[in-house]
């Protein structure tokens, strides 16, 4: 008897509020299509991001020297175990004219960390330029894009000209948040687009960065905790390899400037 009345009260709440039963079955089922979305949605983006890493040859390790990469400093570099390739390249930290927003202008890479083509072209000419895609609303192909550049500690300026002409939009498989892209050495300190230019648009003896790939970690799932055990070996081995390049730069920068102060006191 008691069951039979279970049964009828059960059936009564049904009957009695069938907008609150179908509102509760609709968020279950929502609830339930959201976690499988989830689930599924996971490995497909780990997929297509370990696909585009692979297709435009991202760097498994990048090296930025401040005070830039002398030729010792390549060949401490080039001495790392296990790498495949290994590519020099510059850069500068400007800031967009009239603003404080900061932009890393890039010298083109030939080998590694290429840059997806969204529209346009990539520069050929030392007054060309592919910007950051996430640009496209606020400058257009054939634009003008004029950038303020602030002296390094010797007082010298490293890109030749701040004035460029877009011809393409490009996207980084280095930067690949829309939101937070880095820190920066100019501007407000974080890093809001970046740009492409030909390498002798830098006049520098010395390159800035270095780009590296490495054999162990080809054909490895980005993701993975094996991918970042062997980087973490590389970097470990790469750091022990530098560790005293950054006084050995600034004492040969003295030296270098220290020669130049010598020989114009001797003129006077």
């Amino acid at each position: 008897m008691s069951k039979k009345t279970l049964w009828k009260d059960i059936r009564k709440s049904f009957t009695t509020s069938w907008g609150r039963f179908f509102s509760i079955l609709l968020l279950m089922m929502l609830g339930s299509f959201a976690l499988v979305g989830l689930w599924i949605a996971g490995p497909d983006m780990r997929a297509t991001g370990e696909t585009y890493f692979k297709q435009y040859h991202l760097a498994d390790l990048t090296v930025i020297g401040e005070d830039g990469l002398d030729a010792h400093d390549q060949k401490t570099i080039q001495r790392a175990s296990g790498t495949e390739q290994i590519e020099f390249g510059y850069l500068k930290d400007v800031t967009l004219k009239g603003t404080h927003s900061s932009f890393r202008i890039l010298s083109k890479p030939t080998k590694i960390s290429q840059y997806r083509l969204d529209s346009g072209r990539m520069p050929k000419a030392t007054n060309e330029i592919a910007i950051d895609a996430n640009y496209k609303s606020k400058y257009k192909l054939g634009d003008t894009i004029k950038f303020v550049q602030r002296a390094d500690q010797t007082g010298s300026k490293v890109l030749k000209r701040i004035s460029f002409k877009v011809v393409g939009f490009v996207y980084s498989p280095e930067i690949i948040s829309s939101v937070n892209k880095g820190n920066s050495t100019s501007g407000s300190g974080d890093l809001k687009g970046y740009g492409v230019v030909t390498s002798n648009n830098f006049d520098s003896d010395v390159y800035m960065m270095a780009r590296l790939t490495y054999r162990n970690t080809k054909g490895l799932d980005p993701y993975s905790s094996q991918y970042t055990d062997r980087i973490q070996a590389h970097k470990t081995a790469l750091n022990h390899l530098l560790q005293n390049a950054p006084q050995a730069r600034l004492a040969a920068i003295k030296k270098q400037y220290q020669a130049k102060i010598d020989a114009g006191q001797k003129k006077t």
